[in-house]
């Protein structure tokens, strides 16, 4: 039963981290974005954040 319980977690991990071929920071377009949404909400301490963590 527990090892039918590991094997389920550790399918369904995987089936969530299938996707890391998209690197945003290579992104110009993306980077546009970013600075863009930077300039609209400067005060906002959760958006600066959310930039620095897409720019790199």
């Amino acid at each position: 039963m527990i090892s039918r319980f590991v094997l389920i977690t550790i399918f369904s991990t995987s089936l969530f981290a299938a996707d890391t071929s998209t690197n945003f920071c290579l992104d110009k377009q993306s980077a546009i974005k970013n600075d863009n949404f930077a300039k609209k909400y400067p005060q906002d301490e959760k958006v600066i954040m959310l930039v620095a963590l897409r720019t790199g």
